[in-house]
């Protein structure tokens, strides 16, 4: 199997999960769940980004996506998240919100994590108890991508994956630091952090002390999607000016 760049995986993938308010199963029913793969599907086609697998659970769903603008993986979301959102409460007869958040992400660091994070989608409906393998469960990518088949025709995913090496995935030790419908955003951000510090091999002290440097982190918390400048400023114990100080510089650089 061909080894990705750094750049790929350091900045490309993301391990995504979108939830029902409330923890409402928003995603109850197969026709619902069949609805939500529709969107799926219908704005990869318009939008710059690929879905390497997903799994549709009933009040939540989880996707690993690919994308080289992180702008595209936003509105690839909010495209579907919104559809869907409409659709539900019509449906349903209600008003409001559907969804909790706009949805979560995680960025994936290195191969291992990578095929962690595969597997991890795959076996959602298994650790639930709903099916007891991967292959009885309808609502998922597992059926396809065994056979090296994603929503959408990417030649850059089939190259990846076109040996059968990726069913080492099934074989590596568990990861137990991925998103789930009971996420703690305290311990999303200890994952981050610590992340970040292993891939430039520095301490977070050492990295505090280092503005262009923190700001790549700040930067890389905010783009979850979910995480605040409250959050970080609370976790680090920096300043909101500081953090709003760092980040427009930053912005400012690349205009």
């Amino acid at each position: 199997m061909p080894r990705l760049a750094r750049r790929e995986l350091g900045t490309s993938f993301f391990h995504v999960m979108t939830q029902g308010i409330n923890k409402e199963k928003i995603f109850e029913t197969d026709m619902m769940k069949d609805k939500y793969i529709t969107l799926m599907k219908k704005y990869i086609n318009n939008i710059n980004v690929d879905v390497v697998n997903y799994c549709v659970m009933p009040n939540h769903c989880h996707m690993l996506i690919y994308t080289e603008n992180i702008e595209n993986m936003s509105k690839y979301m909010k495209c579907v998240n919104r559809e869907y959102a409409e659709f539900y409460n019509w449906y349903m007869e209600r008003v409001g919100y559907v969804f909790r958040d706009r949805y979560k992400s995680q960025p994936i660091y290195d191969q291992k994590h990578l095929y962690q994070c595969i597997n991890y989608i795959h076996l959602n409906p298994v650790k639930a108890k709903i099916v007891d393998s991967c292959e009885k469960y309808k609502y998922s990518s597992y059926n396809d991508f065994i056979k090296n088949k994603f929503i959408k025709d990417s030649k850059f995913l089939k190259n990846y994956f076109k040996d059968k090496e990726f069913y080492t995935m099934h074989t590596i030790e568990k990861c137990s630091d991925f998103l789930d419908d009971e996420y703690d955003k305290n311990e999303v951000m200890d994952e981050y952090i610590s992340n970040f510090c292993n891939n430039y091999k520095m301490s977070l002290d050492n990295i505090m002390k280092r503005n262009e440097i923190i700001t790549k982190l700040i930067k890389q918390m905010l783009k979850s999607g979910y995480i605040t400048k409250k959050d970080i400023q609370e976790k680090l114990g920096i300043s909101y000016w500081k953090i709003r100080q760092l980040t427009e510089q930053k912005l400012r650089k690349l205009t």
